[in-house]
């Protein structure tokens, strides 16, 4: 397990990431899933039209 805000770095070597909100997971996939999601805008910036 890693907890990490170095999204970017800790894409690059995980096979699966579990996006957190306020202690619940509320986001689960590969890495190009994270990527292709904008979970992480949301989550972190709040913005809206999380997928």
């Amino acid at each position: 397990m890693i907890v990490e805000h170095n999204i970017k770095g800790v894409l690059d070597i995980i096979n699966r990431a579990y996006v957190l909100d306020k202690g619940r997971v509320v986001f689960t996939g590969t890495p190009n899933a994270i990527r292709d999601s904008d979970i992480l805008t949301h989550v972190f910036l709040g913005k809206s039209g999380a997928s």
